[in-house]
């Protein structure tokens, strides 16, 4: 037998691996194969699913469309609905209205036989809260109505509850189990919320600008009373109200909330790739308090308030800068400066990848409806800079930028300004109850693009939400998706009969050198006759995650089996064994796995547990 080399992992440390035969007697109906035989290649039949949620002018859902009311382009593109289904999740049965007998597709589309089953699509909803962008007390009134939400969702729906603070953590898996969910709500109202760490990083920015301006001011008074202000050279020239220096303070804090708005965009990116490994639809309720599009531009905003002249009324010194030409900052270049910050892009590719995904994100501003700003006489300096109208409208716009742009490319809803959610969180239940579930055959497999998608509703006055993107997945990127949903979500499936089992730790590095044997049963593989060998090939998939959120991406290897046809059939009584070689730090940690076969392209997908430190890993 060849022993291959597989590419490294990188991420969490080296990975190395190796081959063998182990002696492993496997089940029965694996005995009864015959060695070699091709167990052949499963045809799925490419049908993509869109929900599509049809509401009145007065926001109400309209039920009483057909297949005929649709249109749905793709890419531009005119396509064939195959599979229609006006689902009611809260009856008993939803029926599904049969696809015409002989449909009409497009040129090199091939015709979809395979039946409507929205009525049975399962739903997963994550519950994911943003503790790094929420204040504690909004996030109790938030959470304790979301609890009412949850009790009407339809009995067999799994909900997961999940966080960022910093690091995505998994709170509580995807459960049916309410009293669980219910529980696991009450211990994250006891969790820190870290939103406080941005607001002091920002009145330090804003302590250090109105710092500057008023030594700029106690120079400049020094300056006029001892030197003649019409002397070529004098201190007015030399030292200005708005100096260069004074947008320093913002450039950094606006660097550093930039940086973690990007962390938070990757933990939720992460989170969606997991879920895209799942079946059916998915859909998140992301809570916070919002996160800035353009972190830092508020500040901006203020500066150009005060160096052009704006901030007087709110008892800061301003001047205009324009008046002072390149010795001091001016108002124009604040507000071009702030776009070197914008996270715009991100939120948009997060939205179209999460569309692609068949994620549906709703947003939720836990802020609610805040009440109106202190008196003057309450407010410091930096507090009535921010209550400037063009300053605070900056900051509103921009947390709720980046939650409409989630909410909007995905088909979703963004909901803003409300203390009291029953009536918000009803039309959320509406969404996931009530819905028209549109299927159609694209003229592509596993092209690895995205697709634009259109519908389409012949009826005046109705408003059409739906995802706007697909991808259409190569076989390799479902297998890298679905290692991602058993190593976040614990989900897994084992057609192939594969096992896992942790080898002898030996000290490495920081940490320990920890081997993951996967026993891959030969009799279960497809298996076809080259020369003097049957053939094969399976590709090992691997991640793994630390306790504290950290994860590495999934790595690939390849594996190419040659199996000799002398004695060919009492080897195929015994197990393939691959051996992963992880080098891990201390703590616990979880591995996932997925084997791949190449031939019949099943998969399995497993999950380990593994203890570093304290003795032998376990």
């Amino acid at each position: 037998m060849r022993t291959s080399r597989p590419a490294p992992i990188a991420p969490i440390a080296a990975l190395v691996a190796c081959m063998i035969l182990a002696s492993q007697t496997p089940p029965l109906a694996a005995q009864a194969a015959p060695a070699g035989q091709s167990y052949g290649e499963q045809v799925e039949v490419n049908v993509i699913n869109v929900e599509v949620y049809v509401t009145d002018a007065g926001g109400r859902p309209v039920n009483d469309l057909r297949r005929g009311d649709f249109t749905l382009l793709e890419d531009g593109k005119p396509m064939q609905i195959v599979n229609f289904d006006a689902v009611d999740r809260t009856a008993a049965v939803s029926a599904p209205v049969p696809a015409p007998a002989a449909p009409v597709t497009e040129p090199g589309t091939a015709p979809a036989a395979a039946p409507a089953l929205a009525a049975n699509d399962p739903l997963h909803l994550v519950i994911f809260v943003d503790n790094t962008h929420i204040a504690a007390g909004h996030r109790t009134r938030a959470l304790r109505q979301i609890r009412d939400f949850l009790a009407g969702l339809t009995a067999g729906d799994e909900v997961m509850l999940a966080t960022y603070d910093p690091g995505l953590h998994v709170r509580l898996p995807f459960t049916a189990d309410r009293p669980a969910l219910t529980r696991a709500l009450d211990a994250l109202e006891k969790v820190a919320a870290n939103s406080g760490e941005d607001s002091r990083s920002r009145r330090f920015a804003l302590q250090r600008i109105l710092d500057i301006q008023e030594k700029a001011a106690v120079r400049l008074q020094r300056g006029s009373e001892k030197d003649d202000p019409d002397e070529e050279g004098s201190s007015q020239e030399e030292d200005p109200l708005c100096p260069l220096e004074i947008a320093e303070p913002v450039k950094t804090y606006a660097q550093e909330a930039r940086q973690e708005v990007l962390r938070s965009v990757t933990g939720l990116t992460v989170l969606v790739n997991s879920l895209s490994g799942l079946p059916g639809r998915k859909a998140l309720l992301h809570v916070s308090d919002g996160l800035s599009v353009t972190p830092g531009e508020e500040l901006f905003q203020a500066l150009a308030e005060m160096c052009g002249g704006g901030g007087a009324h709110s008892g800061v010194q301003s001047t205009d800068s324009r008046l002072l030409g390149v010795r001091a900052y001016q108002a124009s270049q604040a507000m071009l400066d702030a776009q070197g910050f914008s996270t715009a892009k991100q939120w948009s590719d997060l939205a179209a990848h999460a569309s692609a995904q068949r994620v549906t994100l709703y947003t939720l501003q836990a802020t609610g409806l805040e009440g109106g700003a202190s008196s003057a006489s309450d407010m410091g300096p930096e507090d009535r800079l921010l209550q400037i109208s063009s300053v605070a409208n900056v900051e509103k716009e921009n947390r709720r930028g980046s939650l409409t742009a989630l909410a909007s490319g995905t088909g979703g809803r963004a909901i803003f300004d409300a203390n009291n959610l029953a009536t918000d969180m009803a039309r959320i239940q509406d969404d996931l109850g009530h819905y028209y579930s549109l299927g159609y055959t694209p003229p592509h497999t596993g092209d690895g693009r995205d697709h634009k998608i259109v519908v389409k509703v012949e009826r005046p006055g109705v408003r059409v939400r739906h995802r706007q993107i697909y991808r259409d997945k190569p076989p390799l990127e479902r297998v890298v998706d679905r290692t991602l949903a058993a190593l976040f979500l614990g989900t897994g499936d084992n057609p192939l009969g594969v096992t896992l089992e942790l080898g002898q730790t030996a000290p490495g590095g920081a940490g320990s050198i920890v081997p993951i044997r996967i026993l891959i049963p030969l009799a279960t593989l497809g298996l076809s006759l080259h020369g003097t060998n049957y053939d094969g090939k399976v590709r090992v998939f691997v991640a793994t995650q630390s306790a504290a959120g950290g994860n590495s991406s999934v790595r690939q290897m390849e594996v190419p089996l040659h199996i000799p046809m002398e004695n060919s059939q009492a080897t195929m009584m015994q197990s393939y064994l691959y051996e992963v070689k992880l080098q891990l730090p201390p703590g616990e940690h979880r591995v996932a796995v997925g084997v791949r076969d190449d031939v019949t392209t099943l998969a399995s997908y497993l999950t380990q547990k593994v203890q570093v430190g304290g003795g032998a890993a376990k």
